[in-house]
């Protein structure tokens, strides 16, 4: 984590988020960012980490009143980042997707699996650190 002091940062953008039942045992929610950021001072360098764009969208299935299905899929456009050994570098925009389901088992009991990054997307989210391809989860909850 790096403070740099600007003098002088213009942001203009807008968020969007929407939800809706496109099915009685189906949901959609979609958000959307643009994010437009200007360094105003003199010859200095972009803001790091800040893509113009960021989408997600997600869709929930209601198999049945104890199973529940999400795909999953999240954008993040290209961005600036730096490190000493790079210096300041444009870091590809990329788009993971992601899904899972949990299943009630019994009045207490909940199984839930998921995964991420299903396509094995290759990329940084800081340089030099590699993020890993496919993660799976297995978790079971339980309520006392």
């Amino acid at each position: 984590f790096t403070n740099v002091n600007r003098s002088e940062v213009l942001s203009r953008g807008v968020e969007v988020s929407v939800q809706s039942a496109v099915h009685p045992r189906v949901m959609w929610t979609g958000s959307g960012t643009y994010l437009d950021t200007d360094n105003r001072d003199e010859g200095a360098a972009p803001l790091r980490d800040r893509p113009l764009w960021q989408a997600q969208s997600q869709f929930d299935f209601m198999i049945s009143d104890d199973i529940n299905l999400y795909t999953a899929a999240s954008f993040v456009g290209d961005f600036f980042n730096s490190s000493i050994p790079t210096g300041l570098i444009e870091v590809d925009g990329r788009l993971i997707m992601d899904a899972g389901m949990s299943w009630n088992v019994g009045d207490n009991v909940e199984v839930l699996l998921s995964g991420s990054n299903l396509f094995s997307v290759d990329y940084q989210e800081a340089i030099g650190v590699q993020e890993p391809g496919p993660v799976f989860r297995f978790g079971l909850n339980f309520t006392i």
